[in-house]
C-alpha cells in the first residue's frame, strides 16, 4: 500500500506542479510505477486524483487555460494505455469519459463567454 501511494504523490506531483505540458509532437513521459506495484491499479489511482483534482474556478479566461492543460495531462495517460497492450483497455476508456466531460465543460463555458 505504501508503494501505491508513493506513486500516486508522484504522479500528483508531476501532473499538477510540473510545468511542462506536451503537445502533440512531443514525445510522452515514461508512466510506469515501480516493479512491484500494479500498473492498472497504479492507473486507477491516477484517474482518482485526476477526478479529485479538477482545476478551480478563479475567472474564465484563466480557468479555460487550465482546463485545456488539464485535457492534455488526461490525454497522455490515455495514450499510454493505448500504447501498451498488456494494460486494461477499459481503463482507457475511464480516461476518455474524463476528457469527455472537460469536453463539454470547455464546450459550456464558451458558451457563458458568448452570451456575455
Amino acid at each position: 500500500m505504501k508503494t501505491t501511494t508513493t506513486c500516486i504523490g508522484i504522479a500528483f506531483l508531476l501532473l499538477f506542479c510540473g510545468s511542462n505540458w506536451v503537445t502533440a509532437q512531443e514525445v510522452l513521459p515514461e508512466i510506469k510505477p515501480k516493479p512491484d506495484v500494479d500498473e492498472n491499479l497504479y492507473l486507477v489511482r491516477v484517474l482518482e486524483n485526476l477526478f479529485i483534482c479538477w482545476p478551480k474556478p478563479s475567472n474564465p479566461k484563466d480557468l479555460e487555460a487550465d482546463m485545456a492543460c488539464y485535457r492534455k495531462r488526461v490525454l497522455q495517460y490515455q495514450i499510454h494505455i493505448k500504447m501498451n497492450p498488456h494494460l486494461d483497455k477499459e481503463l482507457g476508456q475511464r480516461y476518455g469519459d474524463l476528457i469527455s466531460c472537460i469536453d463539454v465543460f470547455s464546450n459550456f463555458l464558451k458558451r457563458i463567454e458568448a452570451i456575455k
